[in-house]
């Protein structure tokens, strides 16, 4: 199940960035021959790149290349590096999943105010990657917390 879920953010991934690049070619192209682009070509370009950043952070926490300040696990080993970097986790996890519930309350009141964007599309749509991403990045957080507990020599 979970391949199937990264093969799904990888496509998704795959597929906005080939997107925004032919959506840019083209505007460059028409501007050059024709004079003017395409108007709908500045939102979408927001709104890919919207969704490039946010599924990028959910494959950076996949595979471990997300930001992370771990100073104190750096220069520690056994246990406490053990326990530094569960709190890290747990913090990270409870910091993720505190800003999703935010944002998914912000996307609540874009629907329920019906506010409009691209496509005349409701802009909840668009912008609904932000509280499911970071809820995936803190489920992420919180199964590397247990897997790392449950697995002691995991750190070195």
């Amino acid at each position: 199940m979970l391949r199937l879920l990264h093969r799904v953010e990888d496509a998704a991934l795959v597929s906005f960035v080939l997107m925004l690049v032919v959506l840019q070619l083209l505007q460059i192209v028409l501007r050059n021959i024709v004079g003017g682009g395409l108007d709908w070509a500045e939102p979408a370009t927001q709104i890919l790149v919207l969704w490039i950043a946010w599924l990028g952070a959910v494959r950076a926490s996949r595979e471990g290349q997300h930001v992370a300040v771990d100073i104190i696990a750096h220069y520690t080993r056994g246990d406490v590096k053990l326990v530094v970097t569960m709190i890290a986790l747990i913090f990270s996890a409870g910091a993720s999943l505190t800003a999703a519930w935010f944002c998914g309350s912000f996307v609540v009141t874009e629907y329920k105010e019906d506010t409009r964007g691209l496509l005349n599309m409701p802009m909840w749509c668009y912008e609904f990657v932000i509280p499911s991403a970071l809820t995936l990045i803190g489920l992420r957080f919180v199964r590397q917390t247990i897997r790392l507990g449950m697995n002691r020599n995991a750190i070195g």
